[in-house]
């Protein structure tokens, strides 16, 4: 029986059963990015998500897997005689998740449309100076994480049966690359799609 849990996950993860979780696949908040996502200091959103991913260790079943999607955030400059600052989070995040034992099995990029991405190379078109060069972001990485365990991935394949397994087979063609090309949702996707329903 699937249970869907309302809340902070800092809290609702407390209120977990350790190892009681076969999977997670999240996309944390990004560092100040959002209203609902503002941290004092870029530490304190580190130390945010250390706590969290922690907890997930805790709750995750030996061999399982975690799916987290991050991409770097730009911090905007405070004035015209500040720069603004790319923070790397996704790197930032791994050396974390090593520190806490997780398992590093794979990354995933994410690539979407150019025209997804806010335009960040407008001055670099003008003058070719390579010092200013920036890109344009199209991608966001996906990491895979297993909690270790004294047994092998077969193990863990061979665990699930009978109506488990049939639902959960992936019976649609799928991406066999690391690439995925996957066009985000929009507002305007999300009505077209809701007015075919």
């Amino acid at each position: 029986m699937n249970q869907i849990l309302l809340g902070d996950c800092s809290e609702v993860l407390k209120t977990l059963r350790s190892e009681s979780v076969h999977l997670t696949c999240t996309s944390p908040p990004y560092y100040n990015a959002r209203e609902y996502s503002t941290w004092a200091t870029y530490e304190d959103y580190l130390s945010f998500l250390k706590d969290v991913f922690y907890e997930v260790l805790r709750v995750t079943q030996p061999g399982r897997i975690c799916a987290v999607n991050f991409s770097p955030v730009i911090q905007a400059r405070e004035s015209r005689a500040h720069e603004s600052k790319r923070l790397a989070i996704p790197f930032h995040f791994f050396s974390l998740m090593e520190e806490m034992k997780w398992k590093y099995i794979d990354d995933i990029i994410w690539l979407k449309p150019e025209g997804a991405a806010i335009n960040r190379n407008g001055g670099f078109y003008q003058h070719r100076k390579p010092v200013a060069y920036k890109p344009n972001i199209v991608t966001e990485t996906i990491f895979i994480f297993q909690k270790p365990a004294s047994f092998l991935i077969d193990k863990v394949v061979r665990s699930y049966e009978g109506d488990v397994l049939e639902q959960s087979l992936v019976k649609e063609s799928y991406e066999r690359s690391n690439v995925w090309k996957i066009n985000p949702e929009t507002s305007s996707n999300t009505l077209l799609h809701t007015q075919k329903i």
